[in-house]
């Protein structure tokens, strides 16, 4: 018998979390990105712990960005479009968490 998607969150299959880590990296690398001025808002991570995942949305600017985060690897990567158009380009950016606590100072976006 298949769960429907409320009663999959409801037996923790999935879970709205939060992570200092991520929201620092995601609030860094949109402001390397784009403009200091334009700020993360409405930020959500939605946690899938069985497989250690974590999958996230933002709005930045007027742009709604994604990442998708690989918390036992500690690897992941944050897409945002550059444009508010049909044709945008989408800037990309992995990152690694490498040392334990917030985001690091300098992000090398690739």
């Amino acid at each position: 018998m298949a769960m429907s998607a409320m009663s999959a969150m409801s037996h923790g299959i999935r879970h709205r979390t939060r992570d200092d880590f991520l929201e620092a990296i995601v609030a860094q690398i949109c402001q390397q990105m784009f403009s200091k001025k334009d700020r993360v808002s409405d930020l959500l991570l939605i946690e899938i712990p069985d497989h250690s995942f974590v999958h996230g949305s933002w709005l930045v600017g007027g742009r709604m960005g994604s990442l998708i985060y690989f918390k036992d690897a500690q690897i992941g990567i944050i897409a945002v479009p550059n444009k508010l158009s049909e044709k945008a380009e989408v800037n990309y950016a992995r990152f690694k968490k490498t040392m334990k606590g917030k985001a690091p100072a300098n992000i090398s976006l690739t």
